[in-house]
């Protein structure tokens, strides 16, 4: 959303943000995995896009068994819909590409910020004579903003585990 100035996108990032504390949203995951959501056809493509972000996605967004619609309705699906239309409708008023709008929201948002438990992780086998880890997360921060190889992604690109 490049009008920084336009009432309607503050407004529109104010709602994104009560919804993200509401639903438990990870923030960063939220605005990196946003960048690609801008491109979805409809609210529910780009929500599941979005999926790895929530802390509890499908109690939000639960299948409905009858199978005349992709998800049923919830209260928070409904919001998250809504804003989602909302939010597709003022990305086609920037009128840029999918590709111009993934690099410029990239720029602002890593895809990788040190968390408690990355450096926990870190910690306790730098306390054994380890730095592996260390030197890993390093490396990994030294470019928050790029991507990585896979394995680095899949380790590190996500939310606090359960057991942090």
């Amino acid at each position: 959303m490049t009008g920084e100035g336009n009432s309607s996108t503050l407004q529109l990032y104010k709602e994104l943000e009560q919804l993200m504390y509401r639903s438990r949203c990870d923030m960063t995951i939220t605005f990196r995995e946003l960048s690609k959501a801008a491109g979805a056809e409809n609210p529910l493509q780009g929500l599941e896009l979005l999926k790895k972000a929530f802390a509890d996605y499908d109690r939000i967004f639960e299948s409905n068994p009858s199978g005349k619609t992709s998800i049923e309705k919830t209260p928070d699906s409904e919001l998250w819909i809504s804003w989602f239309e909302r939010y597709l409708k003022r990305v086609k008023e920037d009128n840029l590409k999918t590709e111009e709008r993934i690099a410029i929201m990239n720029s602002a948002n890593p895809k990788f910020v040190l968390r408690n438990w990355m450096a926990v992780l870190a910690y306790e086998k730098a306390e054994k004579g380890d730095y592996s880890t260390l030197q890993e997360l390093e490396t990994l921060l030294q470019s928050p903003y790029e991507e990585q190889d896979d394995e680095s992604t899949s380790k590190w690109y996500q939310r606090t585990p359960a057991w942090a």
